[in-house]
C-alpha cells in the first residue's frame, strides 16, 4: 500500500495510522501510546516516507528552529523507536549515518504472511 493524503487531521502509510488531532497512533491494527510530541515527530516521518531528515530539519520542525543538542534528538528517535516495536515489529525508522533519519516501512515490516481475499 502507498501512502494516503491526509484527510482531515487523519495520516495512514502501510501499517502506521494516525489520528492527528486525537494523537492517537496504530501499528499493526494496535494502539501505540504515544506523547503528543511523539506522535508529531512520527506524522513528519510518515507524511515523506523515505525523506532523510536532519537533526536540523526536526529541530525546525518540532523546535520551532531553537538550537537542539543532537543528543536530545537523538534520545527523541531512540523513544519513538521503542515504543513503535511494542506490536512485536521492528522499527521502521532508519539512522542514515551522518545524514539524519528515515521512515523506511521494509525494515519494519513483521515478516508473516496475510492471504488477500
Amino acid at each position: 500500500r502507498g501512502a494516503l493524503p491526509a484527510q482531515g487531521r487523519y495520516v495512514r502509510h502501510a501499517d502506521l495510522e494516525l489520528d492527528i488531532d486525537g494523537f492517537r497512533v496504530r501499528r499493526c491494527g494496535q494502539a501505540v501510546a504515544l506523547s503528543a510530541f511523539q506522535t508529531r515527530l512520527l506524522q513528519l516521518f510518515v507524511q515523506q516516507p523515505g525523506k532523510v531528515f536532519s537533526r536540523r530539519e526536526l529541530s525546525d520542525a518540532l523546535w520551532g528552529g531553537r538550537e537542539i543538542n543532537a543528543e536530545v534528538i537523538n534520545t527523541a528517535i531512540m523513544r519513538l523507536r521503542r515504543l513503535l516495536q511494542t506490536v512485536g515489529a521492528a522499527s521502521p525508522i532508519r539512522s542514515v549515518k551522518g545524514e539524519g533519519y528515515s521512515l523506511d516501512l521494509e525494515l519494519g515490516k513483521i515478516r508473516t504472511f496475510h492471504a488477500e481475499l
